[in-house]
């Protein structure tokens, strides 16, 4: 994604419209039906991303596409979007309204990133401290391995990273005596 705070404000105004609607589970249900038809959809992605198919030949098309599959409030953002001359980002866009709507409910997306596999119960415990500093009622929390890191974690919620690994400190001490 180009410009993901583009993609924040789109989504953000399409919540806020479903919400003064009164129907923001059936827009995100029709967001996220538009976003699964184009990730399983690659010639989708290549209709949006073209220069040289018209807007409106482009809304056109992904309206027949879509079809039943996604509700009528879903397609007329998607319209809206591709006539506003944003057709490349609509994927992001809609990925984001995803992510809003989990902000709604409370629940935030985690990566925790250690030199080991963790053990459950310590992603458990690291579940339990972020939801106290993130104030979220639900931590999705997900893990990987990387053996650079030579020992502890690294954190990233949303744009906050907490970096206790070895190989961090490391870099700090590194940065404040050379």
């Amino acid at each position: 994604m180009k410009d993901t705070t583009l993609a924040i404000r789109y989504a953000k105004a399409y919540i806020e419209l479903a919400l003064s609607r009164g129907q923001l589970e059936q827009a995100v249900e029709g967001a996220q039906s538009a976003a699964g038809f184009f990730d399983a959809s690659p010639e989708a992605r290549q209709v949006l991303a073209s220069p040289l198919i018209p807007a409106s030949d482009k809304a056109e098309a992904l309206s027949r596409a879509l079809g039943q599959g996604v509700p009528a409030q879903a397609q007329e953002f998607v319209r809206f979007v591709i006539d506003k001359g944003r057709a490349e980002f609509l994927p992001e866009i809609l990925r984001q309204v995803g992510e809003l709507y989990q902000g709604i409910r409370g629940i935030r997306h985690a990566e925790a990133v250690s030199a080991v596999e963790m053990t459950p119960g310590q992603i458990e415990e690291l579940s339990v401290r972020l939801k106290a500093l993130t104030g979220a009622e639900q931590i999705v929390l997900h893990t990987r391995v990387d053996p650079s890191l030579l020992g502890g974690v690294r954190v990233k919620v949303g744009d906050v990273v907490w970096d206790g690994s070895l190989s961090g400190r490391l870099d700090e001490l590194k940065k404040k005596y050379m």
